[in-house]
C-alpha cells in the first residue's frame, strides 16, 4: 500500500517549535486545528481546502512553553449558544507546572452583502476564556486531557467534567472542572495516581473509557473508573514491551485499542487482547502518533519523529504507506478527516515553528508550486546541513582543515593558545590565536601551502601552517588518515612530536568513541609511524576492529569535564568603581538609611581583605560591617546592586563561613536577597544576585542551599535573558548546585535537572558557548552514577541536545562525549 500526500498549506505565526497539535471538530468541510508552542502560546487555525487559512485565536496565559494541547467537543448541553452556536474546550499542559482548561465559543456567522460565509455550516469564533487553572504538579505538565467517557454523575446542565493531567513528577492527577467555571484556581485533585516508576509523558482515553498513560519507565498503564460508590481509577493492566520511554498514545477510532510511540524508534498497535504489532521504520525518537478513519472505513496512523520525518501507516498491517521529509524535527502530527479527500489531511508541527497541512488526491489547482518548491528547498537545506554537521562532528573536512566564518572570532577562546582558522571577507584564510593576556584573538598570519608542500609558490611563500597539518582548528606535526573499516571514511589521528603517545591515543579513542582496549595498538601505530623523517601521505591501514564484539558498549576513555567536584566562583572585581557607586548612592539616602564614614571604611576594608584572601573576622569590625549592611540593604532596589556585589566579594574571604554566620545572625540577608529579585528587577540586580549565590555555594553552602529554591523559581526566566552575563551566572549557579547535590545537599535533583536542561538547550540554540558549556557540565555532574536523572534527561531530549552540541566542536564536543559516555557506562 502507498499514498501520495502533498503539501498544500502552511500555517505560520508561532515564533518557536510547534510541540503539539489537536484537531478541533467544529465544521464538516472546513477544518480547525489547535497548535501549542515553545513560544508559550496556543493558536487555533481555521482553514478550508482551496481557501486562505486564518489564525482565529491566540490563547495566552501560560508562563512557559506549552507542551500539549487536546480538544474536547462534548461540552454539557446547557453551554450551547442556541441552535446556531457551539462551545468546546481545549486542555493544555505547560512547563510552568500548570494545566489550563480553555472555553471556546462559536456562533453562526451572518452572511455579508448576500455572500455566503467562508466555511460551511458557518460557525465563527466568538470568545476564548480560561475556565480553570490546575496547579499541584511539581514539574512540567506533559499532558492534559478532558475525559469524554468517564464523566461524573450529575454532569447535566451546570454540571462538570473530569480532567486528567500527567507530569514529569511521575503522577497522574484527576480533576473535576465545572462547565461554567471562569479562571477557577484548583490545587486539590479528586485523585492522584502514582504507580509509574518514571515521569508520565502522555495520556489518552480509549473507546470504552479506559485511561491509558505512558511513561519514561517504558511502560503503559491502563486505568478504569470503578462503578458503584467507588468512583476512583484503578490500574487494570500494564504493558512493558517498549524498550524506552513511551512518548505518545492515541486511541484507535471505533476500536478498543490504541497506538503508542516510543523513544525506542517504534510505533506499536495494541488490540483488545493486549497483543501488539510493531511498526518499524523511524531512525530516531518517535514523539507523536495519531489515528483516523479514511472515507473507505479503514484506519490509518501518522507518526512524527526526531529523524525529521512523518510516516503514514496502515494501522491494520503496520505497513508504511509514505515517508514525508520535514524541514526540521517533527514534534507533532494529527489526521483531520474531510469530505474533500478520501484520506484525512495530515497536519505536522515542526521545530521551525510552522504547522504544515498535507493532502492526497486534491483537486487540480490546489497545490501552490511556489510553496512546494520553497518547502522542498528547506528540506534539502536541512539534509545538507545534517550531512555537513555529521562530517564536522567526525573531524572530516576536504583537506583536514576546519575553516570557520570570520564571525567565529566573536566568541572568546576556550584556553590560551587555542587556534582558529577563519575565512576573511577578502576570501583569504587566516590563523588566529587566543591570548588570555589581551583577551582577544590575535592574527598569526595567512594560511597557505607550507614550504614542504609542492604547491608552495617558492621561497617567498608566507606559510603559517600547511592545510594538511591542521585538524579541528589546531596545528599538528602529523595528521594521519587511519582506515578503520572498508567503505568508511578514514579517521583523523593528530599527533605532535614530543607528545606523549598515550595521551594522543586517549584523545583519538575518545573523539571517535572507540574502546579503551585499542589504546596499546594506537600507541604502537604512532611510535612506528613517527620514528623516521618521512611522513606518510596516504591512508595508513590499521585494523582496530579485529576480534572486537561489535555490540559491546565500552566507555571509550575517562571523561574530560564531568563530574565537576568543586563549585565555581565569580572573583573579578573593580573595587574602586564599586565603592564609588556605593558612596554615590549613600549620599542620596535619608539620614535614617545613610551609612557613616566608619561604615563605609569598614565595608571597603572587608572587600580589600577578601580580595587578598585574608581573614575578615580578625582584621575588621564585624559589628560595624553588619550595621553597614543593615542600613544599605534597606535602599531602593535599583540602588542595592553595588552593596550585593560587595557582599559577593566578601564571600571570597578565607573565613567566609564565620563571617556569613555573623552577617546572617545580624541582618535579614536571606529575605533581602529574595526580595531583591522580585519583579520588576533591573539587570544589574539580576546578575549580581546570581553571582552572589554562586560564591555562596563555595563560601557558605548552607546559606546557598536555603537560597536555592526561592531563587530558582523566581529567576527561571533568566534562562532566556538577552544579557550574556546573566545567562553565564545562571548556568554557573545551576552547575554549582549540581556539585552540591553530589555532595549530599538537600536540593531536589529532578527540579535542578529540569532547569539545567532548559538552560543548556536555550544556550546551545543561541550559540552562547560559555553558558551552554557550564550547563552541560552541570547535566553531566547530575547524571553521573544516577540512573533516575539519566532517564529523565533522555525523556527531555538529551540525545538531540548532545547531537546539536557536538557539532559545535572543541570543548562542546568533548563535554557532549562525556554525556554520551555516562549513558553507556
Amino acid at each position: 500500500m502507498s499514498c501520495d500526500y502533498k503539501l498544500f498549506q502552511e500555517l505560520r505565526g508561532h515564533d518557536e517549535d510547534v510541540r503539539s497539535l489537536a484537531r478541533v471538530e467544529i465544521e464538516a468541510d472546513g477544518f480547525r486545528v489547535a497548535s501549542s508552542s515553545r513560544d508559550k502560546s496556543v493558536r487555533v487555525w481555521r482553514s478550508e481546502i482551496g481557501a486562505a487559512n486564518d489564525c482565529e485565536a491566540v490563547v495566552l496565559g501560560h508562563e512557559d512553553f506549552v507542551t500539549s494541547v487536546t480538544y474536547y467537543g462534548g461540552g454539557p448541553k446547557d453551554t450551547k449558544q442556541g441552535s446556531g452556536g457551539d462551545t468546546s474546550f481545549l486542555a493544555t499542559g505547560s512547563r510552568d507546572k500548570t494545566a489550563r482548561i480553555w472555553r471556546l465559543r462559536y456562533e453562526e456567522a451572518a452572511a455579508k452583502d448576500g455572500e455566503s460565509t467562508s466555511t460551511s455550516p458557518g460557525l465563527e469564533f466568538s470568545l476564548c476564556e480560561c475556565a480553570a487553572v490546575l496547579r499541584g504538579h511539581r514539574y512540567q505538565v506533559t499532558a492534559a486531557l478532558v475525559l469524554e467517557r468517564s464523566q461524573p454523575e450529575g454532569s447535566e446542565p451546570k454540571g462538570s467534567f473530569l480532567v486528567a493531567t500527567a507530569s514529569l513528577d511521575g503522577v497522574v492527577r484527576i480533576w473535576k472542572v465545572g462547565a461554567d467555571d471562569v479562571e477557577r484556581e484548583q490545587d486539590k485533585p479528586v485523585q492522584v495516581i502514582s504507580d509509574h516508576e518514571g515521569p508520565v509523558l502522555c495520556l489518552c482515553e480509549l473507546e470504552d473509557g479506559t485511561l491509558a498513560s505512558g511513561s519514561g519507565d517504558s511502560s503503559i498503564r491502563l486505568w478504569k473508573r470503578a462503578s458503584g460508590s467507588d468512583k476512583t481509577f484503578h490500574c487494570v493492566g500494564v504493558q512493558k514491551e517498549h524498550t524506552d520511554s513511551v512518548r505518545s498514545l492515541a486511541s484507535l477510532p471505533g476500536e478498543i485499542g490504541y497506538l503508542s510511540a516510543s523513544h525506542d524508534t517504534t510505533v506499536r498497535s495494541w488490540g483488545a487482547s493486549g497483543a501488539a504489532k510493531v511498526f518499524m521504520g523511524h531512525s530516531a525518537l518517535v514523539y507523536d502518533v495519531k489515528a483516523a478513519r479514511t472515507a473507505a472505513g479503514t484506519v490509518i496512523a501518522a507518526s512524527a519523529s526526531e529523524d525529521c520525518t512523518c510516516r503514514v501507516w496502515d494501522a491494520e498491517s503496520g505497513q508504511c504507506m509514505q515517508v514525508l521529509e520535514m524541514s526540521g524535527c517533527a514534534w507533532a502530527v494529527d489526521l483531520v478527516p474531510t469530505s474533500r479527500s478520501p484520506l484525512p489531511l495530515l497536519v505536522a508541527g515542526t521545530s521551525d515553528g510552522v504547522v504544515r497541512v498535507f493532502g492526497q488526491s486534491l483537486e487540480d489547482g490546489l497545490l501552490d508550486e511556489n510553496l512546494v518548491a520553497a518547502f522542498d528547498a528547506a528540506v534539502a537545506e536541512r539534509k545538507a546541513g545534517d550531512s555537513k554537521a555529521q562530517d564536522a562532528a567526525q573531524g572530516h573536512s576536504p583537506q583536514g582543515l576546519k575553516v570557520e566564518d570570520i564571525s567565529a572570532l566573536k566568541e572568546p577562546g576556550a584556553k590560551d593558545g587555542q587556534v582558529k582558522t577563519v575565512r576573511d571577507t577578502d576570501g583569504k584564510t587566516y590563523a588566529y590565536q587566543w591570548s588570555v593576556i589581551s583577551l582577544k584573538w590575535e592574527c598569526v598570519g595567512e594560511v597557505v601551502a607550507g614550504p614542504e608542500d609542492p604547491a608552495s609558490t617558492g621561497a617567498g611563500a608566507s606559510s603559517v601552517v600547511a592545510p594538511d597539518k591542521m585538524f579541528d582548528g589546531q596545528h599538528y606535526d602529523y595528521v594521519f588518515d587511519v582506515d578503520v573499516q572498508d567503505g568508511v571514511p578514514p579517521l583523523k589521528l593528530p599527533y605532535n612530536r614530543g607528545e606523549n603517545p598515550y595521551e594522543a591515543a586517549d584523545r583519538f579513542l575518545l573523539a571517535h568513541s572507540l574502546p579503551q582496549s585499542y589504546r596499546e595498538q594506537v600507541v604502537q601505530f604512532i611510535i612506528q609511524n613517527t620514528g623516521g623523517t618521512q611522513e606518510p601521505s596516504a591512508a595508513v591501514p590499521m585494523d582496530v576492529t579485529a576480534n572486537v564484539d561489535p555490540y559491546a558498549r565500552t566507555r571509550a576513555a575517562a571523561a574530560y569535564h564531568v563530574p565537576l567536584s568543586d563549585c565555581l566562583r565569580f572573583e573579578q572585581c573593580k573595587k574602586d568603581s564599586m565603592m564609588s557607586k556605593i558612596r554615590e548612592f549613600n549620599e542620596g539616602q535619608g539620614q535614617e538609611m545613610r551609612m557613616s564614614d566608619a561604615h563605609l571604611g569598614c565595608l571597603d576594608k572587608a572587600v580589600v581583605l577578601s580580595l587578598q584572601r585574608r581573614p575578615v573576622a580578625e582584621e575588621a569590625d564585624l559589628g560595624v560591617l553588619v550595621e553597614a549592611l543593615n542600613l544599605s540593604l534597606l535602599w531602593e532596589k535599583e540602588k542595592m546592586f553595588p552593596i550585593l556585589d560587595a557582599l559577593r566579594i566578601i564571600l571570597l574571604c578565607v573565613d567566609s563561613e564565620a563571617v556569613m554566620s555573623r552577617v546572617i545572625e545580624g541582618c535579614p540577608l536571606f529575605d533581602i536577597v529574595v526580595k531583591a529579585v522580585d519583579h520588576p528587577r533591573p539587570t544589574a540586580i539580576e546578575v549580581t544576585v546570581l553571582r552572589l549565590a554562586c560564591n555562596a555555594c563555595v563560601a557558605s553552602p548552607s546559606f546557598a542551599q536555603s537560597l536555592f529554591e526561592p531563587l530558582l523559581n523566581s529567576m527561571a526566566e533568566s534562562c532566556k535573558s538577552k544579557s550574556k552575563p546573566v545567562r553565564l551566572a545562571w548556568s554557573t549557579l545551576l552547575l554549582n548546585c549540581a556539585v552540591l547535590v553530589k555532595g549530599k545537599a538537600e536540593i531536589d535533583p529532578t527540579l535542578l535537572l529540569s532547569y539545567t536542561f532548559q538552560a543548556a538547550s536555550e544556550y546551545v540554540d543561541v550559540l552562547d558557548m560559555d553558558s551552554s558549556f557550564r550547563a552541560l557540565v552541570g547535566l553531566g555532574t547530575l547524571m553521573t552514577n544516577d540512573s533516575s536523572t539519566q532517564a529523565l534527561a533522555k525523556d527531555l531530549g538529551l540525545d538531540a541536545l548532545v547531537s546539536k552540541a557536538k557539532q559545535l566542536g572543541g570543548r562542546m564536543s568533548e563535554v557532549s562525549s562525556d554525556l554520551q559516555n555516562i549513558l553507556r557506562s
